[in-house]
């Protein structure tokens, strides 16, 4: 709480009540924090022990109860901010652009407020419609030849088996063409087995591709 003197005393402990609409500050509460509390016939004094029983608070009687004298601090908005209309309704209708949002007014929403056709500088379409560079073209890869280098991973085993009892599946992926084929295959020591088939179908089509 605020004193009158300009200094802040901390009471702790207290108790939140949603619906009292006073500040209730009970005798044994304040003589907890080493203060000591002084009744008169319409005043009341608070006094600090450790210093020299120093008034730091006071209290006018009001009916019944003593009411401290105490001042509110003042509130203030550390951050604050605005959305126009537009930009709103930009948000609301999942980052619209604004001639749409416009023909939204005159033709197609009835009760909505009157957009201005306005720019919109909206940080979350400015990041989505940047484009990446596309990465960089290696020469050895155009030099490269169909099947000249195959990159293979094997994968499993998953947890559950296939229709064939397959538990595992095979890839081979081309590097001029990045034609992929797959195989499911039961055991991994069949891995060699599916390779020796593979190579031999892609050479034969890709022999009998060349004649023509």
């Amino acid at each position: 709480m605020n004193l009158p003197n300009g200094q802040m005393q901390q009471i702790h402990n207290v108790l939140y009540v949603p619906g009292i609409k006073k500040n209730l500050i009970s005798v044994s509460t304040i003589t907890n924090q080493n203060l000591n509390v002084e009744f008169m016939q319409s005043k009341c004094f608070v006094k600090d022990i450790h210093n020299h029983y120093k008034v730091i608070a006071t209290g006018t009687r009001i009916g019944g109860l003593y009411k401290l004298d105490v001042t509110r601090g003042t509130h203030q908005a550390l951050t604050s901010t605005t959305m126009s209309t537009v930009e709103l309704w930009h948000r609301r209708y999942g980052h619209l652009n604004q001639n749409d949002l416009v023909l939204l007014h005159k033709l197609m929403v009835e009760g909505l407020c009157v957009l201005k056709n306005e720019h919109i500088e909206c940080e979350a379409c400015a990041l989505g419609k940047q484009h990446r560079e596309e990465f960089p073209r290696h020469k050895e890869k155009k030099q490269r030849e169909i099947i000249e280098l195959i990159h293979t991973d094997v994968c499993g085993s998953m947890q559950t088996m296939s229709l064939g009892g397959a538990r595992y599946f095979l890839i081979f992926v081309d590097d001029r063409s990045r034609f992929t084929w797959a195989y499911f295959i039961r055991k991994k020591s069949d891995v060699f087995e599916y390779f020796k088939e593979f190579k031999t179908i892609v050479e034969k089509q890709t022999t009998n591709a060349s004649r023509f």
